[in-house]
């Protein structure tokens, strides 16, 4: 399995592309992060890689395809609306992250270090909501 793990985080690290996926996984894909989404169902996973990946229904998404004029922050209009600013810096969803991770500004590492249950409720509760 070592041997498996260490081609796939060879091949992560030399892949090109994938932006968004690598900010939020970082050099070494959380394997843990995996594990608890299996057998969570197609709503969960769906969620889980619209975090991840940024495709969803984020403005910066929309607007690199071209379905939204503009990649602002629809709740603070501070910066471009991404997974890992309304995880992170969204002034609007302070609390809710608050709630969620224990922290009204967690970093990147409290981020990829949190349990998925945790991503799924807090992006339920601030995408779906506002």
């Amino acid at each position: 399995m070592e041997w498996a793990e260490s081609k796939h985080n060879k091949w992560w690290s030399a892949a090109k592309g994938c932006r968004q996926a690598k900010l939020m996984l970082g050099p070494e894909p959380n394997s843990d992060w995996l594990r608890q989404a299996r057998n969570r169902g197609r709503e969960y996973t769906k969620l889980l890689t619209h975090i991840i990946t940024g495709h969803g229904h984020l403005r910066y998404h929309g607007h690199k395809i071209g379905l939204v004029s503009d990649s602002t922050c629809r709740w603070c209009g501070a910066d471009k609306e991404t997974p890992l600013h309304l995880l992170t810096a969204c002034d609007v969803a302070a609390e809710r992250r608050r709630k969620w991770f224990g922290d009204s500004l967690p970093s990147l590492e409290d981020i990829r270090g949190t349990k998925t249950s945790r991503l799924i409720g807090f992006w339920k509760e601030v995408v779906r909501t506002n």
